[in-house]
C-alpha cells in the first residue's frame, strides 16, 4: 500500500490538476491519478495537418485566475497575451459587430442602433466595475453552497441593474435584456456568450438574468504557444515540487470506512492489476457526480446526497464541434466595411431577429432543429500563424439538443446543414476543405469519461444544479472532496480546483503560506497597467 497526505482522483484541468499543484506546493504528499496518460485531457492541442494546430479553446479565461501569480505559471513555462480584438458577432440580415477590450469602441458601435442602449451598457459596466475582484473572489473563487455570498452577489448585481433584489430573482435573461436594451439588435449582439450557458440557463428566473450580468465579469487571454501550455504549466509546478502523477491508472473505488474515505483502490492499465493507495488527509474526486456516486459503491450516504448525485442531470445541452482545413480564407461579408471583422479569434452567427433569438433560447433544451442559432467559429490562424502553411484552420462549435445516442448517426445530416446555414450567411468555401472532422458528444465523453453524455463542465444547468444547488466541495463523506459538479464550472480559470484546495487548508486548520495571497483578476489588472504605461511611452 502506497501512502500519500492527499490523493486527488482525475487530473482535469479546471478541478484535478490545481487543486494538486496548490497543495503540493503547500507542503503535502499529493498522489494525482489520472486515467490516461495526458493530464488535462480535455484541454489539448492537436494538429490535423502538418504545422496547422487547432486547440480546445484557445480563448480562455485564465488570466483572472488567482493561480496565475499563486503558482507563478508564467515562471513554469505558460505565455498568456490579452488579444486586442475580443470577438465579433453577425446576423444574416448583414449586420455585424466587432468587441475590443475598449469600452468607447463598443459603446460607439451600440450607439448605431441606440444611443440609449449604448448609455445604459456603459452605466451597468460602470456599476459594476469598483465591484469586479469582489464579485470574482465571492461568485468563482469561493467554496459554494454559500448563502451569506450568494447573498452579498445578488445585491450587488441588482444595484448595477438597478433593480430590487426581489425583482432580479423574479427575471429571466430575456426579460433583463428586453427591459435593459429598446434596440433588439442590441439585444442580439450582447447575448450569444451568455447563451451558451457559461453561467446558467437564460430562459430560467434568476439564474437567466444573473448568467448574462456575470458574463461580463469575465476577461478573456490567448495562449500563442497552444491551450495545452496551460496544462503543462500546472502539472510542472506540481512536479516540481515533488508531486507524484499515476498515469494509465483508473480509480476502481473509494475505500470508506465507517464513514471516512480512507484511500481508492486503482487498477493499473500495464498490467491489469489493482492496489490500494491510503490517503491519510483527504481524499479529492474530479470525477463529476455520477462517478463519484460509481465509486462510493455501497457506501450509506445521506438521503439528500445521495439523491443529488443519483439524479445529477448531464444530458439536457451538448455541443457537436467541427474543425475545418480550408485551403483560403473566407471571405466574411462584413469585412469591407469593417476589417478588424476578419481579424477576430472568434466569431458569433447570430439569430436574424429577437423573436428567433427567444424561440431558441426556450427550444434550445428539447428542439435541436433550433442548433444553428449561435454558432461560434473560431479562427485559428488569427491566434496561430498558420501562414507558411497556405492552410486556413476554423472551428465551428453548436448546440445538438439533449444527448441521444442517435447523434451518431447524424453526423452527416448535422455536416449538410452546417455547409448550407454558413455558405448562406457568408462565402465560406466549406464544400472545399481539404479536411473535416466532427466531434460529437460522445467523442467527448471518449476523450474524458467524466464529461458523461459529453458535458463538459459537469453538470446542467436545470432546476436543483444551479450555484446553491450544485454539489458540495466537502462531501458528507469524512475525507471526501470533490471539484467537479461544483460552482463555478469546470472552465479553464481553474476556480474549482482553486476552491477545493481552499477547503481541504481550512478543513485541517492549515495557514495558507504566504504564495498563496492573490486576488482574482490581479495578474489581469497588472498587465493591463504595463500595456497602458507601454502606450504612454
Amino acid at each position: 500500500m502506497s501512502d500519500y497526505d492527499i490523493i486527488v482522483a482525475g487530473a482535469g484541468l479546471a478541478g484535478g490538476l490545481p487543486a494538486a499543484a496548490y497543495l503540493q506546493k503547500a507542503g503535502f504528499k499529493v498522489g494525482l491519478i489520472e486515467r490516461g496518460v495526458d493530464t488535462g485531457k480535455f484541454y489539448h492541442s492537436y494538429e490535423l495537418h502538418p504545422g496547422v494546430m487547432f486547440d480546445h479553446s484557445p480563448v480562455n479565461f485564465s488570466c483572472i485566475s488567482p493561480a496565475m501569480l499563486d503558482l507563478d505559471l508564467e515562471g513554469a513555462g505558460y505565455v498568456a497575451r490579452l488579444p486586442s480584438i475580443l470577438h465579433s458577432v453577425t446576423d444574416g440580415n448583414g449586420n455585424h459587430m466587432t468587441f475590443y477590450p475598449n469600452l468607447e469602441r463598443n459603446l460607439s458601435q451600440l450607439e448605431v442602433y441606440s444611443k440609449r442602449d449604448a448609455a445604459r451598457f456603459r452605466t451597468i459596466l460602470q456599476n459594476l466595475q469598483p465591484h469586479w475582484v469582489r464579485l470574482l473572489r465571492i461568485l468563482f473563487y469561493s467554496p459554494h453552497p454559500d448563502r451569506a455570498r450568494y447573498d452579498e452577489a445578488l445585491q450587488i448585481s441588482a444595484d448595477a441593474l438597478d433593480m430590487s433584489v426581489e425583482e432580479l430573482v423574479r427575471t429571466n435573461g430575456i426579460q433583463l435584456l428586453e427591459s435593459l436594451f429598446e434596440s433588439e439588435q442590441s439585444r442580439i449582439f450582447l447575448i450569444p456568450l451568455p447563451a451558451l450557458h457559461l453561467f446558467g440557463d437564460l430562459s430560467v428566473p434568476g439564474q437567466g438574468a444573473l448568467a448574462w450580468l456575470w458574463a461580463l465579469l469575465l476577461r478573456a487571454c490567448i495562449s500563442p504557444a497552444g491551450n495545452q501550455s496551460l496544462v503543462r504549466a500546472l502539472e510542472r509546478v506540481f512536479l516540481q515540487h515533488g508531486g507524484d502523477i499515476l498515469r494509465n491508472t483508473s480509480v476502481e473505488s473509494f475505500d470508506v470506512s465507517n464513514n471516512r474515505c480512507e484511500g481508492v483502490v486503482v487498477r493499473t492499465h500495464h498490467d491489469d492489476q489493482t492496489r490500494s493507495l491510503r490517503a491519510r488527509e483527504a481524499v479529492i474526486s474530479n470525477l463529476g457526480a455520477s462517478l463519484t456516486l460509481k465509486m462510493l459503491g455501497d457506501t450509506p450516504l445521506p438521503e439528500s446526497f445521495d439523491r443529488q448525485l443519483k439524479n445529477w442531470s448531464m444530458a439536457k445541452r451538448v455541443l457537436a464541434v467541427h474543425d475545418f482545413i480550408l485551403p483560403e480564407p473566407p471571405q466574411w461579408t462584413a469585412a469591407p466595411a469593417n476589417p478588424d471583422f476578419a481579424r477576430s479569434p472568434r466569431i458569433y452567427l447570430v439569430w436574424n431577429t429577437w423573436h428567433e433569438c427567444v424561440q431558441w433560447l426556450e427550444n434550445s433544451l428539447t428542439e435541436e432543429a433550433t442548433f444553428h442559432g449561435d454558432v461560434e467559429m473560431t479562427l485559428m490562424n488569427n491566434i496561430y500563424d498558420h501562414s507558411a502553411t497556405g492552410k486556413y484552420a476554423l472551428r465551428i462549435r453548436h448546440g445538438t439538443g439533449p444527448y441521444s445516442m442517435e447523434l451518431e448517426e447524424k453526423r452527416q445530416p448535422f455536416t449538410d446543414r452546417m455547409l448550407s446555414s454558413l455558405t448562406t450567411r457568408n462565402p465560406i468555401p466549406l464544400q472545399r476543405a481539404i479536411s473535416h472532422q466532427m466531434a460529437t458528444p460522445l467523442d467527448f465523453w471518449r476523450a474524458n469519461p467524466a464529461a458523461l453524455h459529453g458535458n463538459p463542465v459537469g453538470g446542467d444547468f436545470i432546476e436543483g444544479q444551479w450555484m446553491l444547488d450544485r454539489c458540495p466541495y466537502e462531501t458528507p463523506v469524512e475525507h471526501l472532496y470533490m471539484s467537479n459538479s461544483v460552482w463555478p464550472t469546470a472552465m479553464s480559470w481553474l476556480a474549482p480546483g482553486y476552491n477545493a484546495a481552499g477547503v481541504i487548508m481550512d478543513r485541517l486548520g492549515r495557514k495558507r503560506p504566504s504564495w498563496w495571497s492573490h486576488e482574482p483578476g490581479e495578474w489581469f489588472t497588472r498587465r493591463v497597467a504595463q500595456r497602458r504605461a507601454g502606450a504612454a511611452s
